[in-house]
């Protein structure tokens, strides 16, 4: 189930933003304590989350919800009826699994309906750690485990695999906490049940990147299981090595690492000298080659292509029945740079419903995703991200 926490924002309407959310697929709308404390009641189209965060049972009392947020050790007496989610945040780490499972048992014998445990996330490791905890819960437990920070967003971006409530948002600057991903992203994803794992590897400057809107709006479009997140980091060997040891399938590599990427890998295309100028390189799963790459045998784990696409060619957004030759829409060539342009907008409209705007900034293209609230160029763009690009900068930057 997806959770819209009430921003501060909200507070003067929060009907109206409960009907917002509603319409855009949320199935809960959350109202915290310390965000909006002096909330009036309201009815609401959608079930409510209280979290009272220590301020007594006053909001309980007012808004009369269907779950009571609780954290450890805040105890409260709830009418009947009402749900219970016992909760644990740490926001400066992931404490370590022995730890944590001790911590875990002692909020299964609260009883409470749904177990949530929130942690930092300051090293990819962390994501294992909190898969084994996760792991250790009985089917029958609710449960919300999950990462918090630059690092978690693939754990947030997978939560509606795993947990029984995924906190998300609307628009640009509502987030309740931070590595949330918005609605929209989550939705790009729903048809995913094993996914593979591709994504961004780069320094935190990626955290603006276009590419989780524009690869998973292709992967929901051709009904890929696949998903496409950021792995954001400043150590790249640490990072590395512990995203292939999860199995992700596959990187597009950016600065700063896309020189010193090269040493980890165990092959490498015969045109990766491309590489030393392009922001994009792809790693993958040795497999066997064609077409004139090359690739690893089997039982290598890595290689290198000056190539884009995650296996198959797409359809063409408009001639669905048309193999594109290409493995992917999204063209290096800076001469294709308009063809590109027109084809992610054909398939972002076919995923979205909505308007993506190719404009003019002198010779280049910006991509833009047009929100009703914001209908200028220059306004917020994409459903993750404000500015705008150029293509030299998308084609050469973070992207």
């Amino acid at each position: 189930m997806f959770v819209v926490t009430l921003p501060k924002t909200a507070t003067a309407d929060p009907a109206s933003f409960a009907r917002k959310a509603k319409e855009a697929g949320a199935d809960l709308v959350e109202v915290r304590a310390d965000l909006t404390s002096d909330i009036q009641p309201f009815i609401s189209p959608l079930p409510m989350i209280v979290s009272p965060r220590g301020t007594g049972i006053r909001l309980v009392t007012l808004l009369r919800p269907a779950y009571v947020d609780l954290q450890l050790g805040e105890e409260m007496s709830v009418s009947p009826g009402m749900k219970i989610i016992r909760s644990f945040h740490d926001f400066e780490k992931t404490p370590e699994l022995l730890n944590l499972l001790p911590l875990m048992e002692k909020m299964r014998a609260t009883k409470a309906d749904i177990i949530k445990i929130a942690t930092k996330i300051n090293a990819y490791a962390d994501l294992h750690t909190l898969d084994l905890l996760r792991d250790g819960l009985p089917t029958s437990q609710g449960r919300c485990i999950l990462g918090m920070g630059l690092k978690a967003h693939l754990s947030r971006l997978l939560s509606p695999l795993k947990n029984t409530l995924t906190y998300t948002y609307l628009n640009e600057g509502e987030q309740s906490a931070a590595g949330q991903v918005p609605l929209s992203l989550h939705q790009l994803t729903s048809h995913c049940r094993t996914p593979k794992i591709f994504g961004l590897l780069g320094g935190n400057a990626a955290a603006q990147s276009l590419s989780p809107l524009i690869q998973n709006t292709l992967f929901s479009l051709n009904g890929i299981d696949a998903i496409y997140s950021l792995f954001l980091t400043d150590d790249l060997d640490d990072a590395f090595d512990e995203l292939v040891a999860r199995e992700v399938a596959g990187f597009s590599v950016t600065s700063p690492f896309k020189q010193s990427v090269l040493r980890k890998l165990e092959q490498v295309d015969c045109k990766h000298h491309r590489l030393r100028r392009r922001a994009l390189c792809r790693l993958r799963a040795g497999c066997a080659g064609h077409d004139g790459r090359l690739s690893i045998s089997q039982g290598s784990r890595v290689s290198c292509h000056s190539w884009l696409g995650w296996g198959r060619p797409f359809r063409h957004p408009s001639r669905p029945d048309e193999r594109d030759k290409r493995h992917s829409y999204i063209c290096q060539k800076r001469s294709s740079k308009d063809n590109c342009c027109r084809k992610i907008r054909s398939a972002a409209v076919r995923s979205f419903r909505t308007s993506i705007i190719p404009a003019r900034y002198s010779y280049f293209n910006l991509i833009r995703r047009h929100i009703s609230t914001a209908p200028d160029v220059q306004g917020k763009s994409s459903c993750h991200r404000s500015a705008v690009r150029g293509w030299d900068e998308i084609s050469t930057g973070c992207f």
